[in-house]
């Protein structure tokens, strides 16, 4: 089964990011313009139309359908995007393996549409301790806290 990663994230998204980024965040699908593409697995989506989406390397794992869609299938994602004074409110509450480092390819693919200060997540993988997310233009991950749990 594997090692899962948690990652929550919680930003604000600049109001003048593109309605193509918004709806993509949104749906990952929508790069479909409309076009029904049927019931799609999303591990077939990168593979089979990956022209459709954005050059960044985010998009070159269909695990990137994972972050911005459903997360890993026993897991789930909790994702939203909402609109409140004129900004998009992203937040994004995952477990899902790390492979890749989809969950750094996939800050680094939103950085330059965030607008957020400080701290603003968490990640955690379970034989690490917690690393918060920090975002000052880029994103950057601390050192792992100690994990004090004893069994």
């Amino acid at each position: 089964m594997g090692m899962y990663t948690t990652f929550n994230l919680d930003v604000s998204i600049k109001a003048n990011t593109p309605a193509e980024i918004i709806a993509l965040i949104k749906d990952p699908t929508s790069v479909f313009n409309g076009d029904d593409r049927g019931e799609l697995d999303p591990c077939d989506i990168i593979p089979r139309y990956r022209d459709m989406f954005p050059s960044h390397s985010f998009f070159n794992y269909h695990d990137c359908i994972n972050i911005l869609g459903e997360g890993d299938f026993e897991y789930g994602t909790s994702l939203s995007l909402n609109q409140d004074k004129g900004k998009w409110l992203f937040k994004c509450e995952i477990e899902i393996k790390n492979r890749n480092d989809i969950i750094q390819l996939f800050l680094s693919w939103l950085s330059p549409y965030v607008d957020t200060q400080g701290e603003c997540g968490e990640f955690h993988y379970c034989e690490h301790g917690k690393q918060k997310i920090i975002f000052d233009g880029e994103f950057h991950l601390t050192e792992p806290e100690e994990d004090n749990e004893t069994f």
